[in-house]
């Protein structure tokens, strides 16, 4: 730590300047789906495009754990999580 901050740690005024000391969380880079992944996705759009059903990627079903599923089509009730080497179905 830098000698200033290290001071002003000790200060009285330390209570005024907490907001120095605050670690700035690391932001997590959104990572590039997988060939598997995509092509996955791109055969379960298929699949819906002929049947007329709206594929949802991404699915939030409990807003406060933030559970999801990988992919879910609503009106025929299945959600889909994808798993390396298989692909589960609920």
């Amino acid at each position: 730590m830098h000698p200033v901050l290290e001071a002003l740690k000790k200060s009285k005024v330390y209570s005024l300047n907490q907001h120095l000391f605050v670690e700035e969380k690391k932001v997590r880079k959104p990572r590039k789906p997988t060939k598997e992944v995509q092509w996955v996705e791109n055969e379960l759009r298929e699949w819906c495009e002929r049947k007329g059903y709206t594929l949802m990627p991404e699915f939030r079903f409990h807003p406060a754990r933030k559970y999801r599923f990988d992919w879910a089509i609503i009106t025929a009730l299945c959600m889909y999580i994808f798993v390396p080497m298989r692909v589960f179905s609920i």
